[in-house]
């Protein structure tokens, strides 16, 4: 039989897909009414220093501060001496957002709404459309927490139609009042492919303020190549990535983990555990995503080959920034074909650069 001509397809890095963009904004009511001050609290002098103090303190800045990972990942810092011009006209540091035109928020009153990136990160009940029809956003926010209240999505929202002015109350505070929130559907794992391998892992435990990565190997044993057509990819609610490594064929047998065990990079204290780290020098990507829901098929004729005796790792991680514990878990579909339906295959196209150096407090460019 012949062999099929092979097309190398190459792959977002693992480390590329491990970017987040956290932002934050609202939903609700579309009329403007005179400030009613809430029973407690400061009392602000214009509704910009309501969500400084309220929303953006709260549920932001935990991440969105000078220095911290999340905030270079997403060019956004959102402490109190820069979070409204880091906000105001401002191209989200998304590149799909950008060629969509977007805006963090815009000062153009309903017109911006629909073009703020902010909203779109935060709105919640609307997150159907956010995953279907701009899947390149990445995850919604605020991540590892639950999102914003029914009412501070409509504050935000007011204030954006307003024009998000950084002067004068321009909204009813006593929106802030409703405390209810969008409850995210249950998760249901899927139903096996027809033919090829369901692959899971979890539930597992996310404490409370706390971020949790872990691998789990998972030998197929299949004995002779097999092809991937399809790929579903299904995430509970507070992850930040999943990724699916191989191994490559220069790997020691001692460094191919145990199957079916957990292997977390931290103990609870936060220190790595250096054990569980070592067989990643041998990991080769696969595929990844930072999307609760993926479903993706490969041009007909197209498919990707795993060779036999393969092995799996999956990368799961998941971000708790509440105080209650909450489940991890992870279940991917890898759906198979059989060799004549395959006329190109698709194989991951591995690079990888350690040799450069990075001279402090200047901007390194390398290709």
């Amino acid at each position: 039989m012949r062999r099929p001509e092979t097309a190398r397809i190459a792959a977002l890095s693992a480390s590329a897909l491990c970017l987040v963009l956290i932002y934050f904004a609202g939903c609700s009511e579309d009329t403007v009414e005179p400030e009613l001050p809430l029973d407690t609290g400061p009392q602000e002098t214009s509704t910009w220093e309501v969500i400084q103090n309220r929303i953006l303190n709260e549920a932001c800045v935990g991440c969105h501060i000078s220095g911290s990972s999340f905030a270079r990942q997403s060019d956004l810092v959102l402490t109190s001496d820069v979070a409204y011009s880091q906000l105001i006209e401002r191209v989200p540091n998304n590149q799909a957002a950008r060629g969509d035109g977007m805006l963090l928020v815009g000062t153009g009153g309903l017109a911006s709404l629909a073009k703020s990136f902010l909203w779109e990160k935060i709105n919640a009940p609307n997150q159907e459309h956010f995953f279907a029809d701009h899947p390149q956003y990445g995850g919604m926010m605020p991540l590892g927490l639950p999102s914003l209240t029914n009412g501070e999505l409509a504050y935000l929202k007011q204030w954006i139609i307003a024009g998000a002015p950084a002067d004068n109350h321009v909204v009813d505070r006593e929106l802030l009042k409703d405390t209810s929130r969008y409850e995210p559907p249950e998760f249901l794992p899927m139903d096996p492919p027809e033919s090829g391998y369901q692959l899971s892992v979890g539930p597992f435990t996310v404490a409370p303020n706390y971020e949790r990565e872990l691998f789990y190997y998972v030998p197929l044993g299949n004995t002779e190549d097999v092809f991937v057509q399809r790929t579903e990819i299904r995430m509970r609610s507070g992850s930040h990535h999943f990724i699916l490594y191989r191994f490559g064929d220069d790997t020691p047998l001692d460094m191919i983990p145990d199957p079916n065990v957990i292997r977390d990079i931290r103990d609870p204290s936060g220190e790595y555990i250096v054990d569980n780290l070592l067989a990643t020098q041998y990991h080769r990507f696969l595929l990844g995503t930072q999307w609760p829901l993926v479903n993706y098929t490969f041009p007909t004729g197209v498919a990707m080959r795993l060779p036999a005796d393969s092995g799996l790792d999956l990368n799961s991680h998941f971000v708790n920034r509440s105080n209650t514990p909450f489940d991890g878990e992870v279940v991917v579909n890898l759906h198979t074909v059989p060799l004549e339906q395959v006329q190109r295959v698709a194989e991951p196209l591995f690079l990888n650069h350690n040799t450069f150096e990075l001279p402090p407090k200047q901007v390194t460019t390398e290709s």
